[in-house]
């Protein structure tokens, strides 16, 4: 079964696009539109949260469930979730994309910002494979996968996100430890950056996770952090490194000239650490070639175009296969 809203001019296609969702289903979004809006008053305070209020509400603009092998195929998500509140306030739940008990799914070429969650593996859903895409600006996890599930992510750009990726059950759960299954990132260029938390400003990390993670491969990947004074999780950074099965080719920028904290573990040797200027020129060249690496993508309006021609393939924004 499919669930949408927020949908306009969409077509579901049986079998696969483009080679992906072979055996399955496809819903063709590539001329969709979906909002995504979580809060039902636009400025959530302690005293009136995100549940207070008359402004409708569409905290799950596309679900999947109960379906094996399906590929969501494009589409341009777009946000009413309040990005400069206090996290709390704001924390009513939501994601763009879910998929439950819908195992092997796909999402392929969509353009997402301003989400709560951005895709969310739900309970029975692994093997989830996340190509092509431009996120930017998600409040909370850019994928959540708390149950721990094997994923790939590759050739996503992630341009500001609060964490990276949630594989973090709660603690009382009694879900099993799952270090012997792997998230995959190949090619993903992930920014991180600060939002309002309890009184001050905080930023999350690589891996929401704990020692029950499944372990981690990242290759020809970067992980930059906009830091401008905030706190952070330290335990979530070291397990993030921890929890490296393979590494190669990847960069860590701190896109500050303020020095690293004393508190946050560093990346081990397969990461090159870059700071100040030289970081942000870095993710500056990087973010550019990926852009014009993929001209296909549904665009806000306030979108840089791409320049197919200044694609430059095999380098960070260009890891497209």
């Amino acid at each position: 079964a499919l669930q949408y809203g927020g949908l306009a001019k969409t077509a579901l296609c049986v079998g696969g696009v483009g080679g992906i969702g072979a055996g399955g289903a496809a819903l063709d979004a590539r001329h969709a539109t979906f909002t995504i809006a979580n809060s039902r008053n636009p400025a959530p305070t302690a005293a009136s949260d995100c549940n207070q209020g008359t402004e409708p509400v569409n905290r799950y603009p596309l679900v999947v469930e109960q379906q094996d092998g399906t590929a969501v195929v494009g589409g341009l998500f777009l946000s009413r979730v309040p990005q400069a509140w206090e996290w709390r306030a704001t924390y009513c739940n939501s994601a763009a994309i879910t998929f439950q008990e819908a195992p092997n799914g796909v999402v392929d070429g969509v353009r997402i910002t301003g989400a709560w969650d951005a895709i969310r593996a739900g309970r029975g859903s692994p093997n989830l494979t996340i190509a092509n895409s431009w996120i930017s600006n998600v409040r909370d996890d850019t994928v959540e996968d708390d149950f721990l599930q094997p994923a790939t992510i590759r050739d996503v750009l992630i341009d500001g996100a609060f964490q990276g990726f949630s594989v973090k059950p709660r603690k009382d759960s009694p879900t099993e430890d799952a270090s012997d299954r792997s998230i995959i990132l190949s090619g993903v260029l992930l920014r991180l950056r600060e939002y309002a938390y309890k009184d001050g400003r905080r930023f999350g990390a690589l891996l929401k996770s704990d020692q029950r993670a499944p372990r981690a491969r990242v290759t020809n990947s970067i992980v930059a952090v906009a830091y401008e004074g905030g706190e952070t999780y330290p335990q979530f950074w070291a397990t993030s490194w921890a929890k490296l099965s393979q590494s190669s080719n990847n960069l860590f920028l701190w896109l500050s000239d303020a020095p690293i904290p004393a508190t946050m573990p560093l990346p081990p040797a397969s990461f090159r650490v870059l700071r100040g200027q030289a970081a942000r020129d870095a993710w500056a060249r990087a973010e550019r070639n990926w852009i014009d690496c993929h001209p296909k993508l549904a665009r806000l309006a306030t979108d840089p175009r791409s320049a197919p021609g200044a694609c430059v393939a095999d380098t960070w924004g260009g890891f497209t296969r």
